[in-house]
């Protein structure tokens, strides 16, 4: 809380008073709500107006920091701002009759050994899950078997099943 409005003991007077870092500031001091109200709304039409320089001055000190690159005469600029690269696109001729380069076959090969890798992740994934249900229906079965059966039949009477 940087200002706030106080009420006076005799409960007739209000006082707008501001922190700082020296003690508390005797803003304004008036027996009327409305002339409290209206240094409220100065202080705070104050405080916004200093605010807006002071991000208006830290842009400016931003931009004035920022060295500007210079481009030389006949030379690249200083900074030279790096181009994204673009993929060139390989399509295969219409005919199709053009062999395969011994650049395409390493890239071939790692293809099917990726797809195989997928493959043997999900088999893995699928054998891990199969195997975690029948855990638990074992444990389950193991559960009803050694002591829910009887808790059922104390409780409830003859198990369905």
């Amino acid at each position: 809380m940087i200002a706030f409005v106080d009420m006076a003991h005799d409960k007739r007077a209000y006082r707008f008073f501001q922190d700082t870092r020296y003690g508390r500031v005797l803003i304004a001091e008036s027996q009327s709500a409305d002339a409290i109200g209206a240094a409220v709304a100065d202080y705070v039409a104050r405080r916004l107006v200093e605010r807006e320089r002071a991000l208006a001055a830290d842009r400016r000190a931003a931009a004035a920091l920022q060295p500007q690159p210079q481009p030389e005469p006949n030379g690249p600029p200083t900074w030279p701002i790096p181009q994204p690269r673009t993929r060139a696109l390989h399509l295969p001729p219409v005919g199709g009759t053009e062999p395969a380069s011994a650049a395409d076959e390493p890239k071939a090969q790692r293809r099917f050994a990726e797809r195989l890798g997928d493959a043997l992740s999900m088999f893995l994934m699928l054998l891990g899950s199969i195997t975690l249900a029948l855990l638990i229906g074992l444990g389950a079965y193991w559960a009803w078997t050694t002591r829910l059966r009887d808790l059922w039949t104390q409780w409830i009477g003859a198990p369905p099943f």
